[in-house]
């Protein structure tokens, strides 16, 4: 018992570091996209969606290192349902008057379905290949080229010249270093709370490693939802799922091939591809409204109770 309260403690630290080293990251972000000029649905895709995504990216890599890359799908999976049923619920709930005015269905949708239907397919045979991790990066590759061109076209709303400040490059360099020393111990502390309770890595990598890491894309979702910055509060999302399937998969499995446990085909997969749709249903829809936020919360919950078979 002592041991399983030290490893939690562990653990909360840990998640508390990547964190607070994700915020400063995308403070940085942001106020360098700023700088360059970027329309808000850009800054919110490329640099917020994606800066928000290096606690996923850092940790399935140690993991990959460490030969449990079991947490790798487990973390990836996890953290895009939360970003669609608690991340995207949440922000529409601290948003008076939500409205998608950026066509999401030219690029950015279409693309997070194409890479959540190729990963489906791609993990079935319980396991993620080198081959399969290229084609990932390909896509992403694409989708930052395609994200661009289309945010070349929008106007770019900036009432002054902004310069970042000094403080801000040396935290866009420094900042994934103190998230990789955390995610290091990250992954110490889930085996061990894992093999305590009696679950698989995956499990815990799907709900609290994955709630853990998305709290940077909550934060910045609630705030730009409070600001009615709509459009940041959707790129982060999409940004970031699309950066955690076609990176946080592809990248790991250039250095081994992930394994797939079954219990992610079976339940956790099909929660995937759910919150896709939903969220493509939502998209379409342009507006939206607080009710759909609360049914996207309790479907969070039934998620993470289905889990631990509590339900």
């Amino acid at each position: 018992m002592t041991n399983l309260l030290f490893q939690t403690l562990i653990f909360i630290l840990s998640v508390a570091v990547l964190v607070w080293s994700s915020d400063k990251f995308i403070e940085a972000a942001e106020s360098i996209g700023k700088f360059l000029k970027l329309p808000s649905f850009i800054i919110g895709v490329l640099l917020v969606g994606i800066g928000t995504s290096l606690p996923e990216l850092v940790t399935s890599l140690v993991a990959v290192l460490d030969n449990s890359s079991e947490i790798v799908v487990g973390n990836v999976f996890g953290s895009n349902i939360a970003n669609i049923f608690l991340v995207f619920g949440v922000a529409t709930l601290f948003s008076s008057h939500f409205i998608i005015k950026h066509d999401i269905m030219k690029t950015d949708l279409p693309f997070l379905l194409l890479a959540t239907g190729y990963i489906s397919i791609a993990v079935y045979d319980l396991q993620f290949t080198f081959g399969e991790g290229i084609f990932c990066l390909i896509m992403l590759i694409l989708y930052l080229y395609r994200s661009l061109k289309d945010g070349a076209l929008e106007s770019i709303i900036e009432e002054k010249v902004h310069t970042p400040r000094l403080k801000d490059w040396i935290l866009i360099v420094a900042s994934p270093a103190v998230i990789y020393f955390s995610s290091k111990y990250l992954i110490i502390s889930i085996k061990e709370i894992a093999e305590f309770i009696g679950v698989g890595n995956e499990i815990v990598a799907s709900t609290a490693v994955a709630l853990g890491t998305s709290l940077p894309e909550l934060m910045v979702s609630i705030q730009a939802g409070k600001r009615g910055q709509n459009e940041i509060a959707v790129g982060n999302v999409l940004g970031s799922n699309l950066f955690n399937i076609l990176a946080v998969m592809g990248i790991p499995s250039m250095i081994s091939p992930l394994i797939i446990p079954s219990s992610v085909i079976s339940f956790t997969l099909p929660m995937l591809i759910m919150s896709g749709l939903i969220f493509m249903i939502i998209g379409q829809a342009k507006k939206v409204y607080r009710i759909y936020g609360f049914l996207l919360i309790l479907m969070y919950i039934y998620f993470t109770l289905k889990l631990y078979s509590l339900i």
